[in-house]
């Protein structure tokens, strides 16, 4: 019983430090993917959990300096979505990029605010960049959702810059 029990803590630990790895990779990628124009910081943090997208055979991977591959077929005739990074936003200027060239009724990336008092927004980005402004300190997150019937081969980078 002890045996199981130091087995069972070991690979906690190796879970713990897998993670803990997985992490600072995502937050090295973050880093090198300030924006071009004025060095801002890429305030997304990928979670790192590749995988399928919804219950479509749709999968994102993530690729080297913060890119994400997105490639397969959602045959459900719902829009499929996963989750890729939460973040904090303070009151500010913003501006949401990381798809070009795509349509909204094939593949976008979505931010999901919410403020303390509940009141929600969702900006949708799959071809030009998204402006906007947040005027209190709200909690966010990011997902990739595919449409429904949609066939996907798709690099991306995500990212959120402060403007001010």
């Amino acid at each position: 019983m002890i045996s199981l029990l130091v087995s069972l803590s070991i690979l906690a630990a190796g879970n713990q430090v897998i993670k803990a790895v997985i992490r600072q990779k995502m937050i090295s990628y973050a880093l090198a993917s300030a924006r071009d124009s004025d060095g801002a910081a890429n305030l997304v943090v990928m979670d790192g959990r590749s995988g399928y997208i919804g219950s479509s055979t749709i999968q994102l991977k993530y690729i080297e300096d913060g890119y994400i591959s997105i490639k397969g077929i959602n045959v459900d005739e719902k829009g499929q979505w996963k989750q890729i990074a939460e973040i904090e936003l303070e009151p500010g200027a913003y501006t949401l990029t990381g798809l070009k060239g795509s349509s909204q009724e094939i593949v976008a990336l979505i931010l999901h605010l919410e403020d303390s008092k509940g009141a929600e927004t969702n900006y949708w980005q799959y071809d030009e960049d998204v402006h906007f402004t947040v005027d209190k300190l709200c909690k966010a997150s990011l997902s990739v959702r595919v449409s429904q019937y949609a066939e996907v081969e798709v690099i991306a980078r995500p990212a959120v810059y402060r403007d001010e």
